[in-house]
């Protein structure tokens, strides 16, 4: 079937439910299985600190997530590294992750690849995230949704930040062929 972006909010659950219609007019996807997504500070201020020291042309910043993963489905996003290139079509983009991942793995092997990062507005999918994700996805295998992290890094009112956690899920309409 199609592949969504399905939200969810940090530590907070989805219900089962059924598609429909929310109030800002979009389709929302409610799914039957509940993510329960932690975050260390740690992660929010590596987030921060790769997107001050980003180029000034980049609009955004992007890099992967490691963390654990429960028996019961809690992910726990632990640690991060960014990924100076956002576009997955290029070689570099691979490399460049192989090589950080290796890495990490040496220094700390349980921590793993849990998703990935990327900053902009909290709501909002960009044109080539769900290659990202599936880049990400395929990397993290079966075991455990991969989980894409939104940080809003400007941040005029410093009292609040805005962060989204979203996992993908297959999405077929009833009746319809997924």
């Amino acid at each position: 079937g199609d592949k969504a972006l399905g939200g969810v909010s940090a530590l907070a659950k989805e219900r089962q439910g059924a598609l429909r219609m929310s109030e800002t007019s979009f389709l929302q996807l409610q799914t039957g299985v509940a993510v329960e997504c932690h975050l260390h500070p740690v992660v929010l201020f590596e987030i921060l600190d790769h997107f001050t020291r980003r180029n000034q042309d980049q609009k955004r910043v992007i890099g992967a997530l490691l963390g654990s993963v429960t028996s019961d489905g809690t992910i726990t996003l632990k640690n991060s590294f960014p990924i100076p290139q956002d576009d997955v079509s290029h070689q570099e983009f691979g490399m460049f992750f192989n090589t950080m991942h290796e890495l990490h793995q040496k220094v700390n092997a349980r921590e793993q690849l849990v998703g990935w990062y990327a900053t902009g507005d909290k709501d909002e999918v960009a044109e080539d995230d769900a290659a990202i994700h599936a880049f990400f996805e395929d990397r993290i295998g079966e075991k455990s949704p991969c989980v894409c992290l939104k940080v809003d890094a400007n941040i005029g009112d410093a009292s609040k930040i805005g962060i989204g956690a979203f996992t993908s899920t297959n999405m077929s309409l009833p009746g319809g062929e997924g």
